[in-house]
């Protein structure tokens, strides 16, 4: 699903697989405004969840883990 959404919004790079889509998200998240990802993330929040803990530190301690 990701590869499709690569795609679908004009990704030139190779295609990802189990085993590099991580570190191509933090390359990415890298780069980002934080509170544009914030914003474009919370509505998809569950009602209970904390958008407090949605932080750049977070996010990218949970990819560097899995």
């Amino acid at each position: 699903m990701l590869n499709n959404a690569l795609q679908q919004t004009g990704w030139e790079g190779p295609l990802l697989s189990e085993g590099d889509w991580q570190a191509a998200v933090r390359a990415r998240l890298q780069k980002a405004s934080w509170e544009r990802v914030v914003d474009d993330v919370e509505p998809f929040l569950e009602p209970a969840a904390d958008p407090a803990l949605l932080r750049y530190e977070n996010v990218m301690r949970v990819l560097e883990r899995s």
